[in-house]
């Protein structure tokens, strides 16, 4: 994976939850969004690899509904991140 595709793939996975905080979402709810919105078609196993490293970042939470669905929610330090991204 090249360093473009990373801060893209990482920018869209902020910016879709950026943008619904503080309800989470699900990663194919992503990929439809950053296909649909931007034009990028980005695997849902990339999308998903994402959302855990940014877990262990502690810039989301993932949380799994009452269906059984994992979704994902930005941390306040995530709203920094992304706040403040260069």
């Amino acid at each position: 994976m090249t360093n473009e595709y990373q801060t893209k793939l990482r920018y869209e996975c902020l910016l879709n939850l950026w943008g619904v905080r503080p309800t989470p979402i699900s990663a194919e709810i992503i990929q439809r969004n950053s296909r649909r919105d931007s034009g990028v078609d980005l695997p849902i196993s990339d999308i998903r690899a994402e959302l855990v490293f940014l877990c262990d970042e502690s810039l989301a939470t993932r949380i799994t509904d009452p269906l059984g669905v994992i979704r994902y929610r930005i941390t306040s330090k995530g709203c920094t991140y992304w706040e403040n991204r260069e």
